[in-house]
């Protein structure tokens, strides 16, 4: 195989029986759905899109959360399914005193437009440069993805993207087919720490490149206070 995002993407044109006999296979092992299986690839591949195949000149994004300590660090057991991102503020403009997290001598009046403008900017990041280019990358991997906004998020800072299924709602516990990227800019960034994942077939695709690397992620230490 050549890169990570060309496995997943071979890996998704097999036969839909064969998808499904590696998803139940690794479920078997681990003694959980094979809808989850397949969630945790989706998961894994959207995090590949983000940290691997952006072009130059996207703000840098740090991968938080839930999703971070069980995927990244191992920290947790939980399942894969929403990504928490912080979304630069320095990349955004909102370096130095225009930084409203940091800024001593600020007035609460001037913080909180600040804030504001801050929450305008990551909302047209997300929903406009970064969501296009998402769909690009995620169609050209597979067809049959979605990428809008989540109408849900008053913020307008949560994507939505939706992955073509084997498992329907019919057949046992109903896993929603998306991902959710849940992006902010006002959580603090340091300290960092740059990690890799893999989705939970690997073991069952041992010749297969599945690794996703090079994600930079909030350090549980962070996270945690």
């Amino acid at each position: 195989m050549n890169g990570t995002l060309e496995s997943f993407a071979s890996f998704l044109a097999l036969p839909d029986q064969d998808k499904r006999d590696v998803f139940e296979a690794a479920a078997s092992r681990i003694d959980t759905l094979p809808s989850y299986v397949e969630k945790d690839l989706w998961v894994c591949l959207v995090l590949e899109a983000l940290y691997n195949r952006l072009p130059d000149g996207h703000p840098r994004l740090f991968f938080k959360g839930g999703t971070s300590l069980s995927k990244a660090c191992g920290l947790i057991r939980r399942f894969s399914e929403d990504i928490d991102l912080v979304v630069s503020r320095d990349d955004l403009g909102f370096a130095g005193a225009s930084d409203p997290t940091v800024s001593a001598g600020l007035s609460k009046n001037k913080r909180e437009a600040l804030f504001d403008q801050l929450g305008v900017a990551c909302s047209e990041y997300v929903l406009g440069d970064l969501a296009t280019e998402l769909a690009t990358l995620m169609n050209h991997t597979v067809e049959g993805c979605r990428v809008s906004p989540d109408e849900d998020d008053n913020d307008r800072q949560t994507l939505l993207i939706e992955y073509p299924t084997q498992y329907r709602s019919s057949e046992g516990a109903y896993v929603a087919p998306r991902v959710k990227i849940e992006a902010g800019a006002r959580s603090a960034l340091d300290p960092t720490l740059d990690c890799a994942v893999t989705p939970l077939v690997a073991d069952e695709l041992h010749d297969w490149s599945l690794e996703v690397g090079s994600i930079r992620v909030i350090a549980p230490e962070r996270t945690y206070w």
